[in-house]
């Protein structure tokens, strides 16, 4: 039987983060770099990523509204491990140290 502490830590959410850039003088490397963090990512789309975190959303909304221009939109949201996409190659990096 497993118990649930350990069913905690080794089911670790995909969380994706989407941003609208309405800046375009704006340096979004500081962004790059923090999504890059993350022990799995995933850029799907130009502006649209997928990691795996257990932290809450909005905490990591929070880290990103300081990397962006102030007139920027964010959404992060946990996804429930389903999803469908076309002309999307889906590989996670490994950041792991």
């Amino acid at each position: 039987m497993t118990s649930m502490k350990a069913m905690e830590v080794t089911h670790v959410p995909v969380l994706i983060i989407s941003y609208e850039t309405k800046s375009d003088s704006f340096d979004y490397s500081k962004l790059h770099e923090f999504l890059r963090d993350y022990s799995l990512c995933s850029q799907i789309l130009e502006s649209t990523w997928l990691v795996r975190s257990a932290e809450k959303t909005s905490d990591i909304r929070d880290q990103i509204e300081a990397l962006v221009h102030p007139s920027d939109s964010i959404f992060v949201g946990r996804l429930d491990g389903r999803w469908d996409t076309q002309n999307i190659e889906l590989e996670f990096e490994s950041s792991a140290q």
